[in-house]
């Protein structure tokens, strides 16, 4: 499973652990193709279009959620005190997570002020899991803020 002739950077030349690996290789390259057959850079674009639709909707009705953006399937939901000001609030962002736990949604905290939930969802996620994801984060945010 070795190859010497493929082993050729010198020590503390790459901080990688695939070198002249050939299973890591063959991996990489089936994997290249299943992206390629299946046009997963076109299927992200069109879901993750799909998902910031649903995410808008609950911006505009949400008092917290200063604003819901993405880059394919990378989304991330602002949380803020309040519209005008749009100050972060980090706790309210920290408590939507724990809800979206509960609900079966892991999600990250991320952003400047760590007010940012970001989904990072695989690029073969379906419709269909997508959907119930949306519905959870959404039912989860809805309770934190009715608690507020």
């Amino acid at each position: 499973m070795y190859k010497s002739e493929l082993d050729v950077w010198k020590p503390r030349a790459h901080i990688g652990t695939f070198r002249g690996h050939l299973t890591a290789m063959a991996a990489g390259a089936a994997a290249l193709r299943f992206m390629k057959e299946y046009d997963l850079p076109r299927h992200a674009s069109e879901l993750g279009k799909h998902i910031l639709r649903r995410l808008k909707e609950a911006e505009e009705e949400s008092q917290y959620i200063g604003d819901a953006r993405d880059l394919g399937l990378m989304i991330g939901v602002e949380f803020i005190k309040d519209k005008e000001m749009k100050e972060p609030w980090p706790e309210l962002a920290r408590e939507v997570r724990l809800e979206s736990f509960k609900h079966g949604v892991l999600v990250e905290l991320r952003g400047h002020y760590g007010n940012v939930i970001r989904f990072l969802p695989p690029l073969v996620l379906t419709e269909e899991l997508a959907e119930r994801g949306l519905d959870a984060f959404l039912e989860s945010v809805k309770a934190v803020e009715e608690r507020h």
